[in-house]
């Protein structure tokens, strides 16, 4: 192995083996399901805030981020009830993380009567999310839209407290014990011994590739054999496997791309390398290596746990994508529904260096808001204070 690509010591080894053994998920752990009581939700002004951020994006003219600044995220889901009685779903949000603080939070639900409850809920040992119980009838259809602004800024908003060693393991989706895809990331292991060079490389190869067959999964080993380079999760998860292969910790995260462009969801790969965390697109969406924090809006860090159950059949979820990073069904009475089942956008606002008194003041607020579910009114106002740059 490289010297360069030994990026854990072996002592740190030792501890780190042992701290897997007791926080790491098994394959048939239920710990991804697991969820904390959360935190209801005030509806108070929510429909109001939705509206005055959805006004500002359509009133904003395009633009290219460049640096820091404040981004307006939304996004969607449309359901249809299969079955009458409660069904409960979760779906993620901007999470508090790197260099992003989220600002406030609105959601809109059409029809709302059927809305029964809104919480924000923990998952455990991961991300934030918005939980939805619907009481409805059959045949129903339902739309939930969301909004959010958010604050990207120089400065770590939250340093990453992940362990490396936890993320050097194969998994279901990211086999990177697989001899294919071990030789591979040999025969592309770069002649300078930089990881730089070698992400560079994986990113060549992937978007090098011709589809051979069709695929049935999205795990890294099912795309390398189809060769399909089309689907952001697949290359996502084959680009940590190679990761992996050369004992380079790396995991995948669910983003929105900040280019304007309406999607479903975005996948990119985190990797660790010379002490600290940094993101690539192996989809070649942003070329740049390492990816500047302005270039997406991050709302899930993909876990072991997510990983180990990637290849379970959920209900609206393709097989290989991790859990918890679009929308999942808690039962079988909904479904996602339409052509806009699931979609999110980000367009950049504003542009600015936040000052350290405003990043505290905004991560103030938004703690708060996690903690309690009402949004302030420095919250509501923040998009009624933003400066108008055109």
């Amino acid at each position: 192995m490289h010297s360069s690509s030994t990026v854990i010591q072996p002592f740190f080894l030792i501890i780190s083996a042992f701290l897997l053994l007791i926080t790491n998920c098994g394959q048939n752990s239920k710990e991804h399901q697991v969820l904390s009581p959360g935190i209801l939700i005030s509806q108070n002004n929510s429909q109001q805030l939705y509206e005055k951020i959805t006004k500002r994006i359509n009133t904003t003219s395009q633009k290219i981020m460049t640096g820091p600044g404040i981004v307006a995220v939304t996004g969607g889901v449309h359901i249809k009830v299969l079955k009458n009685g409660d069904h409960e779903f979760i779906f993620p949000l901007p999470q508090v993380t790197d260099y992003q603080i989220p600002l406030n939070y609105a959601i809109k639900f059409n029809p709302a009567e059927d809305v029964k409850e809104l919480r924000i809920r923990k998952r455990a040992h991961s991300n934030h999310v918005i939980s939805v119980i619907l009481n409805s009838e059959v045949g129903k259809e339902i739309f939930l839209n969301w909004a959010s602004l958010v604050m990207i800024n120089g400065e770590t908003a939250g340093k990453d407290s992940s362990l490396p060693s936890l993320f050097l393991d194969s998994s279901p989706c990211v086999q990177s014990d697989d001899k294919q895809i071990v030789t591979l990331a040999n025969d592309l292991w770069p002649d300078d011994n930089e990881v730089k060079s070698f992400t560079n490389r994986i990113q060549m190869f992937i978007s090098s590739m011709k589809s051979k067959k069709e695929f049935k999964s999205l795990d890294a080993r099912a795309i390398l054999m189809s060769s399909i380079n089309w689907i952001c999760t697949g290359n996502a998860n084959l680009a940590t496997a190679f990761f992996r292969a050369k004992q380079i910790p790396a995991r995948t995260v669910s983003v929105i791309p900040i280019n304007s462009t309406r999607l479903e969801m975005h996948r990119i790969v985190q990797f660790y390398s010379k002490d600290n965390w940094h993101m690539f697109d192996p989809s070649s969406l942003f070329p740049d290596i390492p990816l500047n924090p302005w270039q997406y809006i991050i709302m899930a860090k993909t876990s072991m746990c997510d990983e180990n159950v990637s290849m379970h059949k959920r209900w609206g979820t393709s097989m290989g994508c991790p859990y918890g990073q679009e929308i999942e069904f808690l039962d079988h009475g909904i479904s996602l529904w339409g052509d806009d089942f699931f979609w999110t956008f980000a367009k950049p606002l504003d542009q600015f260096d936040p000052d350290e008194k405003l990043v505290s003041e905004i991560r103030g607020e938004w703690n708060n808001f996690l903690n309690t579910g009402i949004m302030s009114q420095a919250q509501l106002d923040f998009v009624l204070n933003l400066n108008k740059s055109e």
